[in-house]
């Protein structure tokens, strides 16, 4: 469903700090949701900063997605994200 992926990555989009949300994968469980994904931050912040990052970047896209059951955020430095150009699983916004 398109759809999903939009509010996705619409979500995304409302945290400051964060970018290039890419390999985005949903998956349904039963009547809920799996959502994976990798985001960038900048390379230079700490550890715990980019954890609330990501814990923003959670909270946003439950928000926007209703039944989510886990949502795992893989956080990049970045421009990193180059580096995996032979990845084929997940999507990016520019794929929908």
């Amino acid at each position: 469903d398109k759809e999903l992926y939009h509010r996705l990555f619409a979500a995304v989009k409302t945290v400051q700090g964060v970018s290039n949300p890419h390999r985005v994968r949903i998956r349904k469980i039963a009547a809920r949701w799996d959502i994976d994904m990798d985001i960038e931050v900048a390379p230079d912040i700490t550890l715990h900063d980019a954890h609330e990052l990501a814990e923003q970047v959670e909270t946003a896209v439950r928000k926007a997605i209703p039944d989510v059951y886990d949502i795992v955020v893989h956080m990049e430095p970045a421009g990193h994200s180059s580096h995996h150009s032979q990845e084929q699983f997940g999507l990016s916004e520019s794929d929908l």
